[in-house]
């Protein structure tokens, strides 16, 4: 169980309470294990009732569920370059607590039955996409609302007959409006132009800026029938090159997020040797740490290597034979 706060609008309908709710003058209100809805949030607040207790337990069969959308989530951050440890626990940690809510559980899980390039492609841009907007120190709200609207931006793509449907019985919460604010903004790719918001949505202006920046970074890492695939340089070069699209603040904030060099991936360097992305210096992007791999040929080592390209000034990333 944990105490939520309810003016942060982390209370989402559908949680559960953990004990019996009482008023400030010690009247009894909601049992333990209440389902929340958005009539009994608007009452708490009403009566003043800010901090509620939240069941955090998840029934078995959830579980499993988040167990298997985890390692995707985590595999995610090897695309970022992480300054500081805590940061990756910080988004990590927003993340997990967004993919335990049974809602977005359950929708996670069935996209990746119907549609698993789509789901890791959401899991991906969520990743992204709430790392940058850490570095932009948005709250624990905004995050949250980024990170929302990140995993569920493929809704509107109607090509994948996807809808809002699974999400009815949130249709009147204020989380879910500005979600799809932003979803269509990204969908339309206007999150750079609308003229019809106002000044209070303008962090749903950024958030849908982000995301669509997120979204077209990993779509230019795949082929399709609208554009040959590209590697993170390439795709950050290209987007560079249409920026007057979106804000240019956030662009460098992303850019400066972004490992050129992903963990994982398998390269060629300029000496002949291959090997894999073990880590990144950061602040130098194109110069990661690389795992040689053992090679019999003659003239290099028959056992592998941890070398620091840093520190090698004259060797290189010739080509990346694969990415993670």
């Amino acid at each position: 169980m944990r105490i939520t706060n309810i003016k942060s609008d982390h209370v989402i309908p559908g949680m559960v309470l953990g004990d019996v709710v009482h008023s400030q003058n010690g009247h009894f209100l909601l049992r333990k294990g209440t389902v929340l809805n958005h009539r009994l949030i608007m009452r708490l607040k009403n009566f003043g009732i800010y901090q509620l207790p939240i069941d955090d337990k998840l029934q078995e069969e959830e579980r499993e569920k988040v167990e298997t959308i985890m390692p995707v989530i985590i595999q995610s951050f090897n695309w970022l370059l992480v300054d500081l440890e805590n940061e990756k626990k910080a988004v990590l940690a927003s993340i997990q607590q967004l993919v335990e809510f049974t809602a977005i559980n359950s929708w996670l899980h069935k996209l990746k039955t119907e549609d698993n390039h789509l789901f890791e492609h959401s899991i991906k841009v969520s990743v992204l996409s709430a790392y940058v907007g850490k570095k932009l120190k948005y709250d624990e709200q905004k995050l949250t609302t980024l990170i929302l609207a990140a995993l569920l931006h493929g809704i509107e793509d109607g090509r994948r007959g996807l809808d809002w449907a699974d999400f009815a019985p949130y249709r009147e919460a204020e989380w879910l409006r500005e979600v799809r604010f932003i979803t269509k903004s990204v969908a339309k790719e206007q999150a750079y132009r609308l003229p019809e918001i106002h000044l209070s949505q303008s962090h749903l202006q950024e958030a849908g800026q982000i995301i669509a920046i997120a979204n077209q970074y990993d779509e230019l890492l795949h082929q399709s029938r609208s554009h040959v695939k590209r590697r993170p340089i390439e795709a950050i070069e290209y987007i560079f090159g249409i920026t007057m699209k979106y804000d240019w603040h956030i662009m460098i904030v992303f850019l400066h997020s972004i490992a050129l060099y992903p963990v994982g991936s398998h390269v060629r360097l300029s000496n002949k040797q291959t090997g894999v992305v073990t880590a990144q210096n950061i602040g130098i992007p194109h110069r990661p740490f690389v795992r040689t791999l053992p090679t019999h040929q003659v003239g290099y080592g028959s056992e592998s290597e941890i070398i620091n390209l840093v520190k090698e000034p004259t060797l290189f990333i010739h080509d990346i034979l694969n990415l993670p």
